[in-house]
């Protein structure tokens, strides 16, 4: 069982020389994966990169006026059963087509982002705080292999959901450190990926959950300031999961799990990984 105290500690002492880097990172992760608009609100509409809401929409067609004049139209139609109809009908296939893009942009674009993150926060561990590692993906003809282990995680992820909300919430934690695999070995394969993140995190799911939510207190704080101080935390928040991957991966080594090999681990892999401090 590993100790959430040393995992912070290790994750603050790791910040206390590469903080501002690490934040940036992390902004522009948000940026790009749109998160930046729940934080960042001006005048009533979000700033994020793929954010509907953006200055342009909110002055454009979904300003006050256009969506007067959308009611008025609304109005008009319902009159007629035939061309409610085939308002209908068009609404849902808009929906339907934002929806499959939002996915695929979700998985082409944001999903690589995300491993490119963790990819940072696991070189950093070693001293090696390169901003380059953020695009990690984007480069050495790994990209389609880091975006086919990503879908198929979303995908069982989902259809886990559908057992009800539990099953996915479980799976979700198991799935977990797939992110941190691919970082490790992007060509690993996503059913090797898959498997190994269930067993790394074997019996480890709720101290997991309980060590997310440690971060929470922290997060209401920086909600606070106007939600600035959310971006503040979160530069520590990924640090200590990137340390919960260090210790998870030792502990997956020592009980033969897999081999250091297959997640092409170096030696200075092995000294961040002791200073995680895994105890049993």
């Amino acid at each position: 069982m590993w100790s959430r105290a040393i995992l912070k500690s290790k994750a603050k002492s790791v910040l206390s020389k590469t903080y501002w880097i690490s934040f940036l990172i992390c902004l522009l992760s948000a940026i790009i994966n749109g998160k930046i608009g729940p934080e960042f609100r001006f005048n009533g509409f979000r700033i994020g990169l793929f954010n509907a809401d953006s200055n342009v929409f909110n002055h454009g067609i979904f300003s006050n006026a256009m969506t007067d004049k959308f009611t008025s139209y609304f109005n008009n139609i319902s009159q007629s059963p035939e061309s409610l109809r085939l308002f209908l009908s068009t609404y849902w296939f808009l929906l339907l087509l934002a929806i499959a893009a939002g996915l695929v942009i979700n998985v082409l674009v944001v999903a690589p982002i995300l491993v490119g993150k963790v990819k940072f926060f696991l070189e950093n561990r070693k001293g090696n705080c390169e901003f380059t590692n953020l695009f990690y993906c984007f480069k050495n003809g790994q990209y389609m292999n880091i975006v086919k282990s990503i879908a198929w995680r979303y995908l069982f992820t989902f259809a886990w959901t559908l057992l009800f909300i539990i099953p996915g919430i479980i799976k979700s934690y198991a799935y977990s450190m797939v992110p941190y695999i691919l970082a490790d070995n992007p060509n690993i394969g996503y059913d090797r990926a898959l498997k190994l993140s269930m067993d790394m995190t074997e019996g480890y799911k709720f101290e997991i959950f309980v060590l997310q939510l440690s971060f929470y207190g922290w997060y209401l704080l920086g909600s606070l300031c106007f939600n600035v101080g959310v971006f503040l935390v979160h530069p520590y928040y990924e640090a200590t999961m990137a340390e919960l991957y260090g210790a998870l991966r030792k502990n997956a080594i020592e009980k033969g799990i897999c081999h250091p090999d297959e997640l092409n681990l170096a030696q200075e892999d092995y000294i961040a990984d002791d200073q995680a401090q895994i105890s049993y």
